[in-house]
């Protein structure tokens, strides 16, 4: 018997078989099992399968491999030989969540396994500096939960990877620009540094600051309200300084449009 996933969701799964040549009775219906893989003891679920050979599975969770378990059954209490697939869910929230800080520390955490209840899974955290070889600049050890990681350059962007310790293995990845050296009374926001409430500018002053400082001027709201996309192409641009301003500019313009 032909065991197989025909469509893979984040809740839900298709399984397909087809008829096993070797069994030369007469097949009544399937008895189909599933259990996830997280837990040694996890609980099996089951549903009988009359006159098909296939069966959608819902009600799952994301990113867990399952164990799909399917079984021919005949007439009074014919069976046939169970087969058996593993198959895993669609995850789609992102493997990692990177908190930039203004004070320099980089905070690493999985939300994924936050909501297993595997925050406290011990992980190694590699850092790997972007357009370098692929050798982890250091390793931290810490808590899936939260990884705190300092010393890196400001302004350069790193790869980071996180790993069980012991464990079923998983490799989570993800990026960051380490913090940028922004200017005195500027804070940081992603990648953009701008004014401190206390010490905003008045148009013409900061367009002044822009220009002496090779700086680019966009206007604050624009900037929260970014796509991904346009967000990207920011952390991406050459001047690294941009400040608030009432005015409208090419770059918040061009951004808006990303």
């Amino acid at each position: 018997m032909d065991l197989f996933a025909s469509f893979i969701g984040n809740s839900s799964l298709e399984i397909q078989w087809t008829n096993p040549p070797e069994v030369l009775w007469d097949i009544r219906r399937y008895h189909v099992e599933w259990r996830s893989t997280e837990l040694d003891d996890s609980p099996m679920e089951a549903k009988i399968v009359e006159g098909a050979t296939q069966t959608l599975v819902e009600g799952l969770e994301f990113g867990t491999e399952y164990e799909v378990v399917v079984t021919p059954l005949g007439a009074k209490t014919a069976r046939g030989e169970s087969e058996k697939l593993l198959v895993t869910t669609l995850d789609p929230r992102p493997q990692l969540s990177i908190v930039v800080s203004p004070d320099g520390v980089t905070r690493v955490s999985s939300d994924i396994l936050l909501a297993k209840g595997r925050g406290g899974q011990e992980v190694d955290v590699a850092i790997l500096k972007k357009d370098s070889e692929k050798k982890p600049v250091f390793v931290v050890r810490g808590e899936a939960q939260g990884v705190e990681i300092t010393g890196l350059e400001p302004g350069a962007e790193y790869w980071v990877e996180m790993t069980p310790v012991q464990g079923k293995p998983f490799n989570y990845t993800g990026s960051f620009a380490a913090f940028p050296s922004c200017e005195k009374d500027q804070i940081q926001d992603g990648p953009v540094c701008v004014w401190a409430a206390p010490v905003s500018k008045r148009p013409m002053e900061a367009a002044a600051v822009c220009k002496s400082s090779n700086g680019e001027l966009l206007d604050y709201k624009t900037q929260k309200e970014l796509t991904p996309a346009a967000k990207a192409m920011l952390a991406t641009h050459v001047k690294t300084h941009f400040w608030m301003d009432i005015s409208e500019s090419p770059t918040s313009a061009a951004l808006s449009k990303a």
